[in-house]
């Protein structure tokens, strides 16, 4: 589903539900009132799956384009956790 950024108070995310909650299924080709709302522009961050993932993050306006932004985490394996660290027996 594609977030919106409504440009009057920059609120982020809105989605297509949001603007029309009788809509059931979202359409590829769905654009709300553009002078109102912006589709922020994709750039996807390169992370590596195994250790991390991104999160979208409120878009900024870079040379006049909104620009989504990500916040890169680190993902926390349970299992791999525990292969590691070394538990102590009473």
């Amino acid at each position: 589903m594609k977030n919106f950024l409504r440009l009057a108070d920059s609120h982020w995310p809105i989605t297509e539900f949001d603007l029309d909650p009788a809509c059931t299924n979202p359409s590829p080709n769905f654009r709300p009132n553009e002078t109102e709302y912006v589709l922020p522009r994709q750039i996807n961050p390169e992370i590596d799956e195994a250790t991390q993932a991104a999160i979208e993050i409120h878009p900024l306006l870079i040379n006049g384009i909104w620009t989504q932004q990500w916040k890169v985490v680190a993902v926390y394996n349970q299992q791999g956790a525990s292969d590691s660290v070394p538990m102590r027996l009473h």
